[in-house]
């Protein structure tokens, strides 16, 4: 929400352009909890959502996915920064038998550490799968010792460790946080939205090929996000 508690932030920002493409609907933004957006959209409360979701095949089953991406959610490691010289990237941290601290399984996280040791079974990560935990909990629970990173999105860490006014700036000395990849982020519509679904998809690749998702990325990333896509 910005200033005047409008919805605001990328995925927004390119929804409302795709809105300006397709005069025919009339979009409205209505602010709600994750939980409450993808149990919306899913019933036929909501017609379409975007909170920075990736694709699963769980995820595949209930919504339509447009073909095109709406952007990218660089996702990685928040270690202790001791460790930030011998532990510099995923392989680093799994060679070392270093321990993330536990995600819920029905977190798409979950599911990109489990891609991960699938792809390498000689040095998989170690994860315990959890239901529920405050973030500060998982920033504690690296500097005692108790885990050994925490897997999360970059632009959570940014926003609660390294800005100026972060809740958790007191840790900024002590943490470190190292990038995995980028990955796909999409809109999710519901399942009877069929023709809806090819419009937006229509018109985010237009937008992709006018520039303006990249210019939108470095507005709100700092950088075009979507070119670290399937890098490591």
């Amino acid at each position: 929400m910005d200033d005047n508690n409008k919805s605001d932030g990328m995925e927004v920002a390119v929804m409302k352009e795709v809105a300006k493409k397709l005069p025919q609907y009339e979009f409205q933004f209505v602010p709600t909890s994750d939980d409450d957006l993808l149990i919306g959209v899913e019933s036929g409360k909501y017609d379409i959502g975007t909170k920075g979701a990736w694709k699963t095949p769980a995820r595949e089953k209930k919504y339509i996915f447009p073909k095109n991406n709406i952007a990218a959610s660089v996702i990685g490691v928040t270690i202790r920064k001791e460790d930030a010289n011998t532990i510099k990237n995923l392989d680093d941290f799994a060679k070392a038998g270093k321990k993330l601290v536990p995600i819920a399984p029905q977190n798409a996280q979950y599911q990109v550490i489990e891609d991960y040791n699938a792809a390498h079974p000689d040095h998989p990560v170690k994860l315990e799968a959890s239901e529920n935990f405050q973030v500060a909990d998982a920033y504690t629970w690296v500097l005692e010792g108790r885990y050994d990173g925490y897997f999360s999105i970059e632009l959570a860490y940014k926003k609660n460790v390294e800005a100026p006014d972060a809740p958790y700036k007191d840790f900024k000395d002590k943490l470190s946080y190292f990038r995995y990849k980028a990955i796909p982020t999409y809109t999710v519509i519901n399942k009877n939205d069929k023709e809806l679904a090819e419009q937006v998809d229509k018109a985010l690749g237009e937008l992709k090929q006018e520039g303006k998702i990249a210019e939108l990325e470095n507005k709100y990333f700092g950088e075009e996000v979507s070119k670290l896509i399937d890098v490591k």
